[in-house]
């Protein structure tokens, strides 16, 4: 639904409701990886807490393509 909205449809609220879902479940994403990255610091595993960190580009774009959807269905 926020993928298919247009820029010239103002204030599709579906779309934005859609958008606000991608952006929190990016946010979920990241909170998630951050728990498992400190999880294995403490651990005393580095490597793979810092492999665990690396993976926080995925929500980070999520959080990105969600607030351009928010930004297009709005606008």
């Amino acid at each position: 639904m926020a993928a298919s909205s247009t820029w010239g449809n103002w204030f599709n609220l579906a779309a934005a409701w859609c958008s606000c879902k991608i952006i929190l479940l990016s946010l979920g994403l990241f909170l998630v990886i951050e728990c498992l990255g400190t999880f294995l610091a403490v651990a005393g595993r580095r490597c793979l807490a810092w492999a665990a960190y690396a993976l926080h580009l995925l929500p980070g774009l999520g959080f990105l393509m969600g607030g351009y959807y928010l930004i297009k269905a709005l606008l």
